[in-house]
């Protein structure tokens, strides 16, 4: 498993060199269109700069990843990207707002293999379904933009879209949940007593620890901001939504597959360099680094494109001018059984 790990980093870092390879032939290249390029694109997202000099520079990191998805877009790969509104981003910057580089997550993980909590409810499972997506049942609400200000809050969007899943299967009442609660109210204390609070440091587990013991309002009583602000009390106190707990399935894809036939489910991606230029397709692109650049999402259903290959479908937290929509198609089916950028390994859902 470790050696596959490996497999999957080393190939990772061989697709970013071809990409600095790329990007550095291409700029000795005289290219008349890039700077109309960039100006559409500023129009479309209605982008605006303090002065002349922040507008070359973000010129620069625009061609720079315009080069990449040009090059990624001219291969033969089952995906393509755009130039969305991140693309004048450097890839540390938006590592910065949007995903976690988690020492504790590696803790938590090594605890849980220590201290496991039973998964066996859909263990059993011999026969599932082709494909499922939880869309179509009506357990999915609609994709929401997390704008990334500083604060880490994906772990926050993930674990409400799986609670909602869940709570409309048992009820048949889908809910919006607040995301902002989860963000100001979730507290965890280490075991030196350190405490969590807001963006930084968080898991699925402590969404759903939070709602199992507090209970989580809606997102119209509780409304997104987009930072971490103090709990208001008053506003959490009338919940909505009250969970059991949460489980793992095991760290595989197929446990993972029979626990999705039956809800959606939180998990965490590696995420690689290309990943936040996802327009469509099946994603099959570079993972980030094993332990760090860890993005949470909320996997809702998996199917089989029309070109044959199989995927998890996708809910992320970019607003639907991300994506197919807000969502993803994400390569399933690999050799290492923790599937492609460890997809499986981390996986968890709530119980009603």
């Amino acid at each position: 498993m470790a050696l596959m790990h490996r497999k999957q980093f080393i190939s990772s870092l061989f697709l970013v060199l071809v990409w600095v390879f790329q990007v550095v032939m291409s700029t000795n290249l005289d290219d008349p269109n890039m700077s109309e390029r960039f100006e559409q694109w500023i129009s479309k997202y209605g982008k605006v700069y303090q002065d002349a000099g922040d507008k070359e520079s973000k010129f620069g990191i625009f061609r720079d990843n315009a080069y990449m998805v040009d090059y990624i877009n001219g291969a033969n790969r089952p995906y393509k990207l755009a130039l969305n509104k991140f693309a004048d981003q450097l890839s540390w910057e938006f590592r910065q707002n949007r995903y976690s580089i988690l020492d504790r997550r590696v803790m938590d993980y090594q605890q849980r293999i220590e201290n496991p909590v039973p998964s066996l409810r859909y263990e059993n499972m011999t026969t599932l379904p082709a494909s499922v997506d939880w869309r179509k049942n009506g357990a999915v609400t609609p994709v929401l933009y997390d704008t990334g200000n500083q604060c880490v809050s994906s772990w926050a969007f993930a674990a409400a879209a799986a609670i909602e899943g869940i709570h409309q299967i048992s009820t048949g009442k889908l809910i919006s949940l607040s995301v902002q609660e989860l963000m100001d109210c979730a507290v965890f204390i280490d075991q030196y007593g350190i405490k969590s609070i807001g963006c930084a440091y968080r898991l699925l587990e402590d969404a759903y620890n939070y709602t199992s013991t507090r209970g989580l309002t809606t997102q119209e009583n509780y409304p997104y901001v987009g930072i971490s602000e103090s709990c208001h009390t008053q506003d959490a106190s009338n919940y909505a939504v009250k969970i059991k707990g949460f489980e793992y399935p095991a760290p595989s894809e197929t446990s993972l597959m029979k626990a999705v036939a039956n809800q959606p489910v939180g998990a965490t991606i590696r995420t690689g360099g290309d990943f936040r230029f996802y327009s469509g397709g099946v994603y099959a692109g570079a993972c980030g680094d094993l332990r760090d650049d860890v993005h949470y999402v909320t996997i809702v259903g998996y199917g089989t494109s029309d070109d044959g290959l199989d995927y998890w479908l996708i809910k992320n937290s970019w607003g639907i001018d991300w994506g197919e929509d807000g969502y993803m198609r994400f390569l399933r089916g690999m050799d290492d059984k923790e599937g492609l950028c460890l997809i499986a390994k981390e996986a968890s859902y709530p119980i009603v």
